[in-house]
């Protein structure tokens, strides 16, 4: 298998990142800014913004907030609004890195519902992107998707293409810091499943396992420190955050996220959050194949060691959600099971139906 890492890796501040742009990575022309009203208080990236709209070649900006889940019609309203930009530039957590990469194969005749839905073809070229991200956890600044949300018809899930993974990645570990604890926790949990899920499932490799155990390894003793602040810890995990994007490239996830893809809209839960409360179904599962086995022993565990420490870090971070935390009843179980699609055969403790019905069904 080919496996290629993007040309323009930074760990850098943001600030030096637009200072250095025109010898790196040239901002010019139309610049689309997307972020959310959060992250755009913080000081750090209010100047790099304002920076940007004072640079000699920057013919002009746009900046656009965007909501949680990156829903679709938000972002055609966007294509429809504003002329065809040079560069786009994403400063957020997951929705926002997810909607500049969506965003950079639309235009010229292409939405992003006609991407969703497969009724276009993705381009052959796309616009430059660059996207510092907010948060250690999605991994969609490297990964090769785009995850987007159809609030009218309640679908979510993947435009997805090589094509789209970003051109240029800052990791500014200050801005790390100004995430809540709760969700530092949570998206970092987020991390642990991307490095789980890449590693078990049947399309994995061993390049993507050597990095899925890297990734464990940190979460494991860098997660805690992180959510109480501790700057290197946040790099750390913000670091091994985007290579978890390059995993979800060349491997697949497995169950908990086809199954979240669902639970989300109805829970008004964050992707972090139903992963967390879907793992309490799956482990147990997933514990019990092979694949799980020899992943343990290339962390030097036995596999009830690792499912211990993944139990007891969302117990010690005070994440340990259920289903019926968020209003799931066990009613809605079959329902719920039915909508599930998507790549499920490439989790290895899949048998048919019945495996996702007694993992939301445990879940709960």
């Amino acid at each position: 298998m080919h496996y290629q890492l993007l040309s323009s890796l930074q760990v850098i501040s943001l600030q030096e990142y637009v200072n250095e742009s025109q010898s790196v990575l040239p901002i010019q022309g139309n610049v689309l800014i997307l972020t959310s009203p959060s992250i755009e208080k913080i000081d750090r990236v209010d100047q790099s913004i304002k920076a940007i709209k004072n640079l000699k070649n920057v013919t002009s900006v746009s900046v656009n907030h965007i909501s949680p889940e990156a829903p679709i019609d938000e972002l055609d309203q966007i294509i429809s609004e504003i002329k065809k930009p040079d560069h786009i530039i994403g400063i957020g957590g997951g929705s926002v890195i997810d909607s500049t990469k969506a965003l950079s194969l639309s235009w010229d005749g292409r939405t992003v519902s006609e991407l969703f839905y497969k009724k276009k073809e993705n381009p052959a070229t796309k616009i430059l992107t660059t996207v510092v991200p907010s948060t250690a956890g999605t991994g969609a600044e490297l990964s090769h998707g785009a995850i987007v949300y159809d609030r009218i018809n309640y679908k979510k899930g993947g435009i997805r293409g090589a094509i789209m993974q970003p051109d240029s990645v800052v990791i500014d570990k200050e801005i790390y810091k100004h995430a809540p604890p709760k969700l530092i926790a949570e998206t970092g949990f987020d991390c642990l499943t991307h490095a789980i899920e890449t590693y078990c499932s049947t399309v994995s490799n061993p390049i993507v396992k050597y990095q899925s155990v890297k990734a464990i390894e940190t979460v494991f003793h860098c997660l805690k420190k992180a959510v109480n602040k501790d700057v290197e810890a946040l790099e750390k995990m913000a670091i091994t955050a985007s290579f978890m994007g390059l995993n979800l490239a060349y491997s697949r996830t497995c169950l908990p996220h086809r199954i979240q893809y669902v639970i989300g809209p109805g829970t008004n839960t964050s992707h972090a959050q139903g992963l967390i409360m879907l793992y309490r179904g799956w482990l147990p599962l997933i514990a019990k194949t092979k694949v799980f086995g020899e992943m343990a022993k290339d962390l030097g565990l036995e596999v009830g060691e690792v499912v211990d420490r993944i139990n007891n870090l969302k117990n010690e971070l005070n994440i340990d959600y259920r289903l019926r935390d968020f209003g799931v009843q066990k009613d809605e179980v079959q329902s719920l099971s039915k909508q599930v699609s998507g790549t499920v055969e490439l989790d290895p403790s899949f048998k048919g139906i019945e495996t996702i019905t007694k993992i939301i069904k445990d879940s709960i």
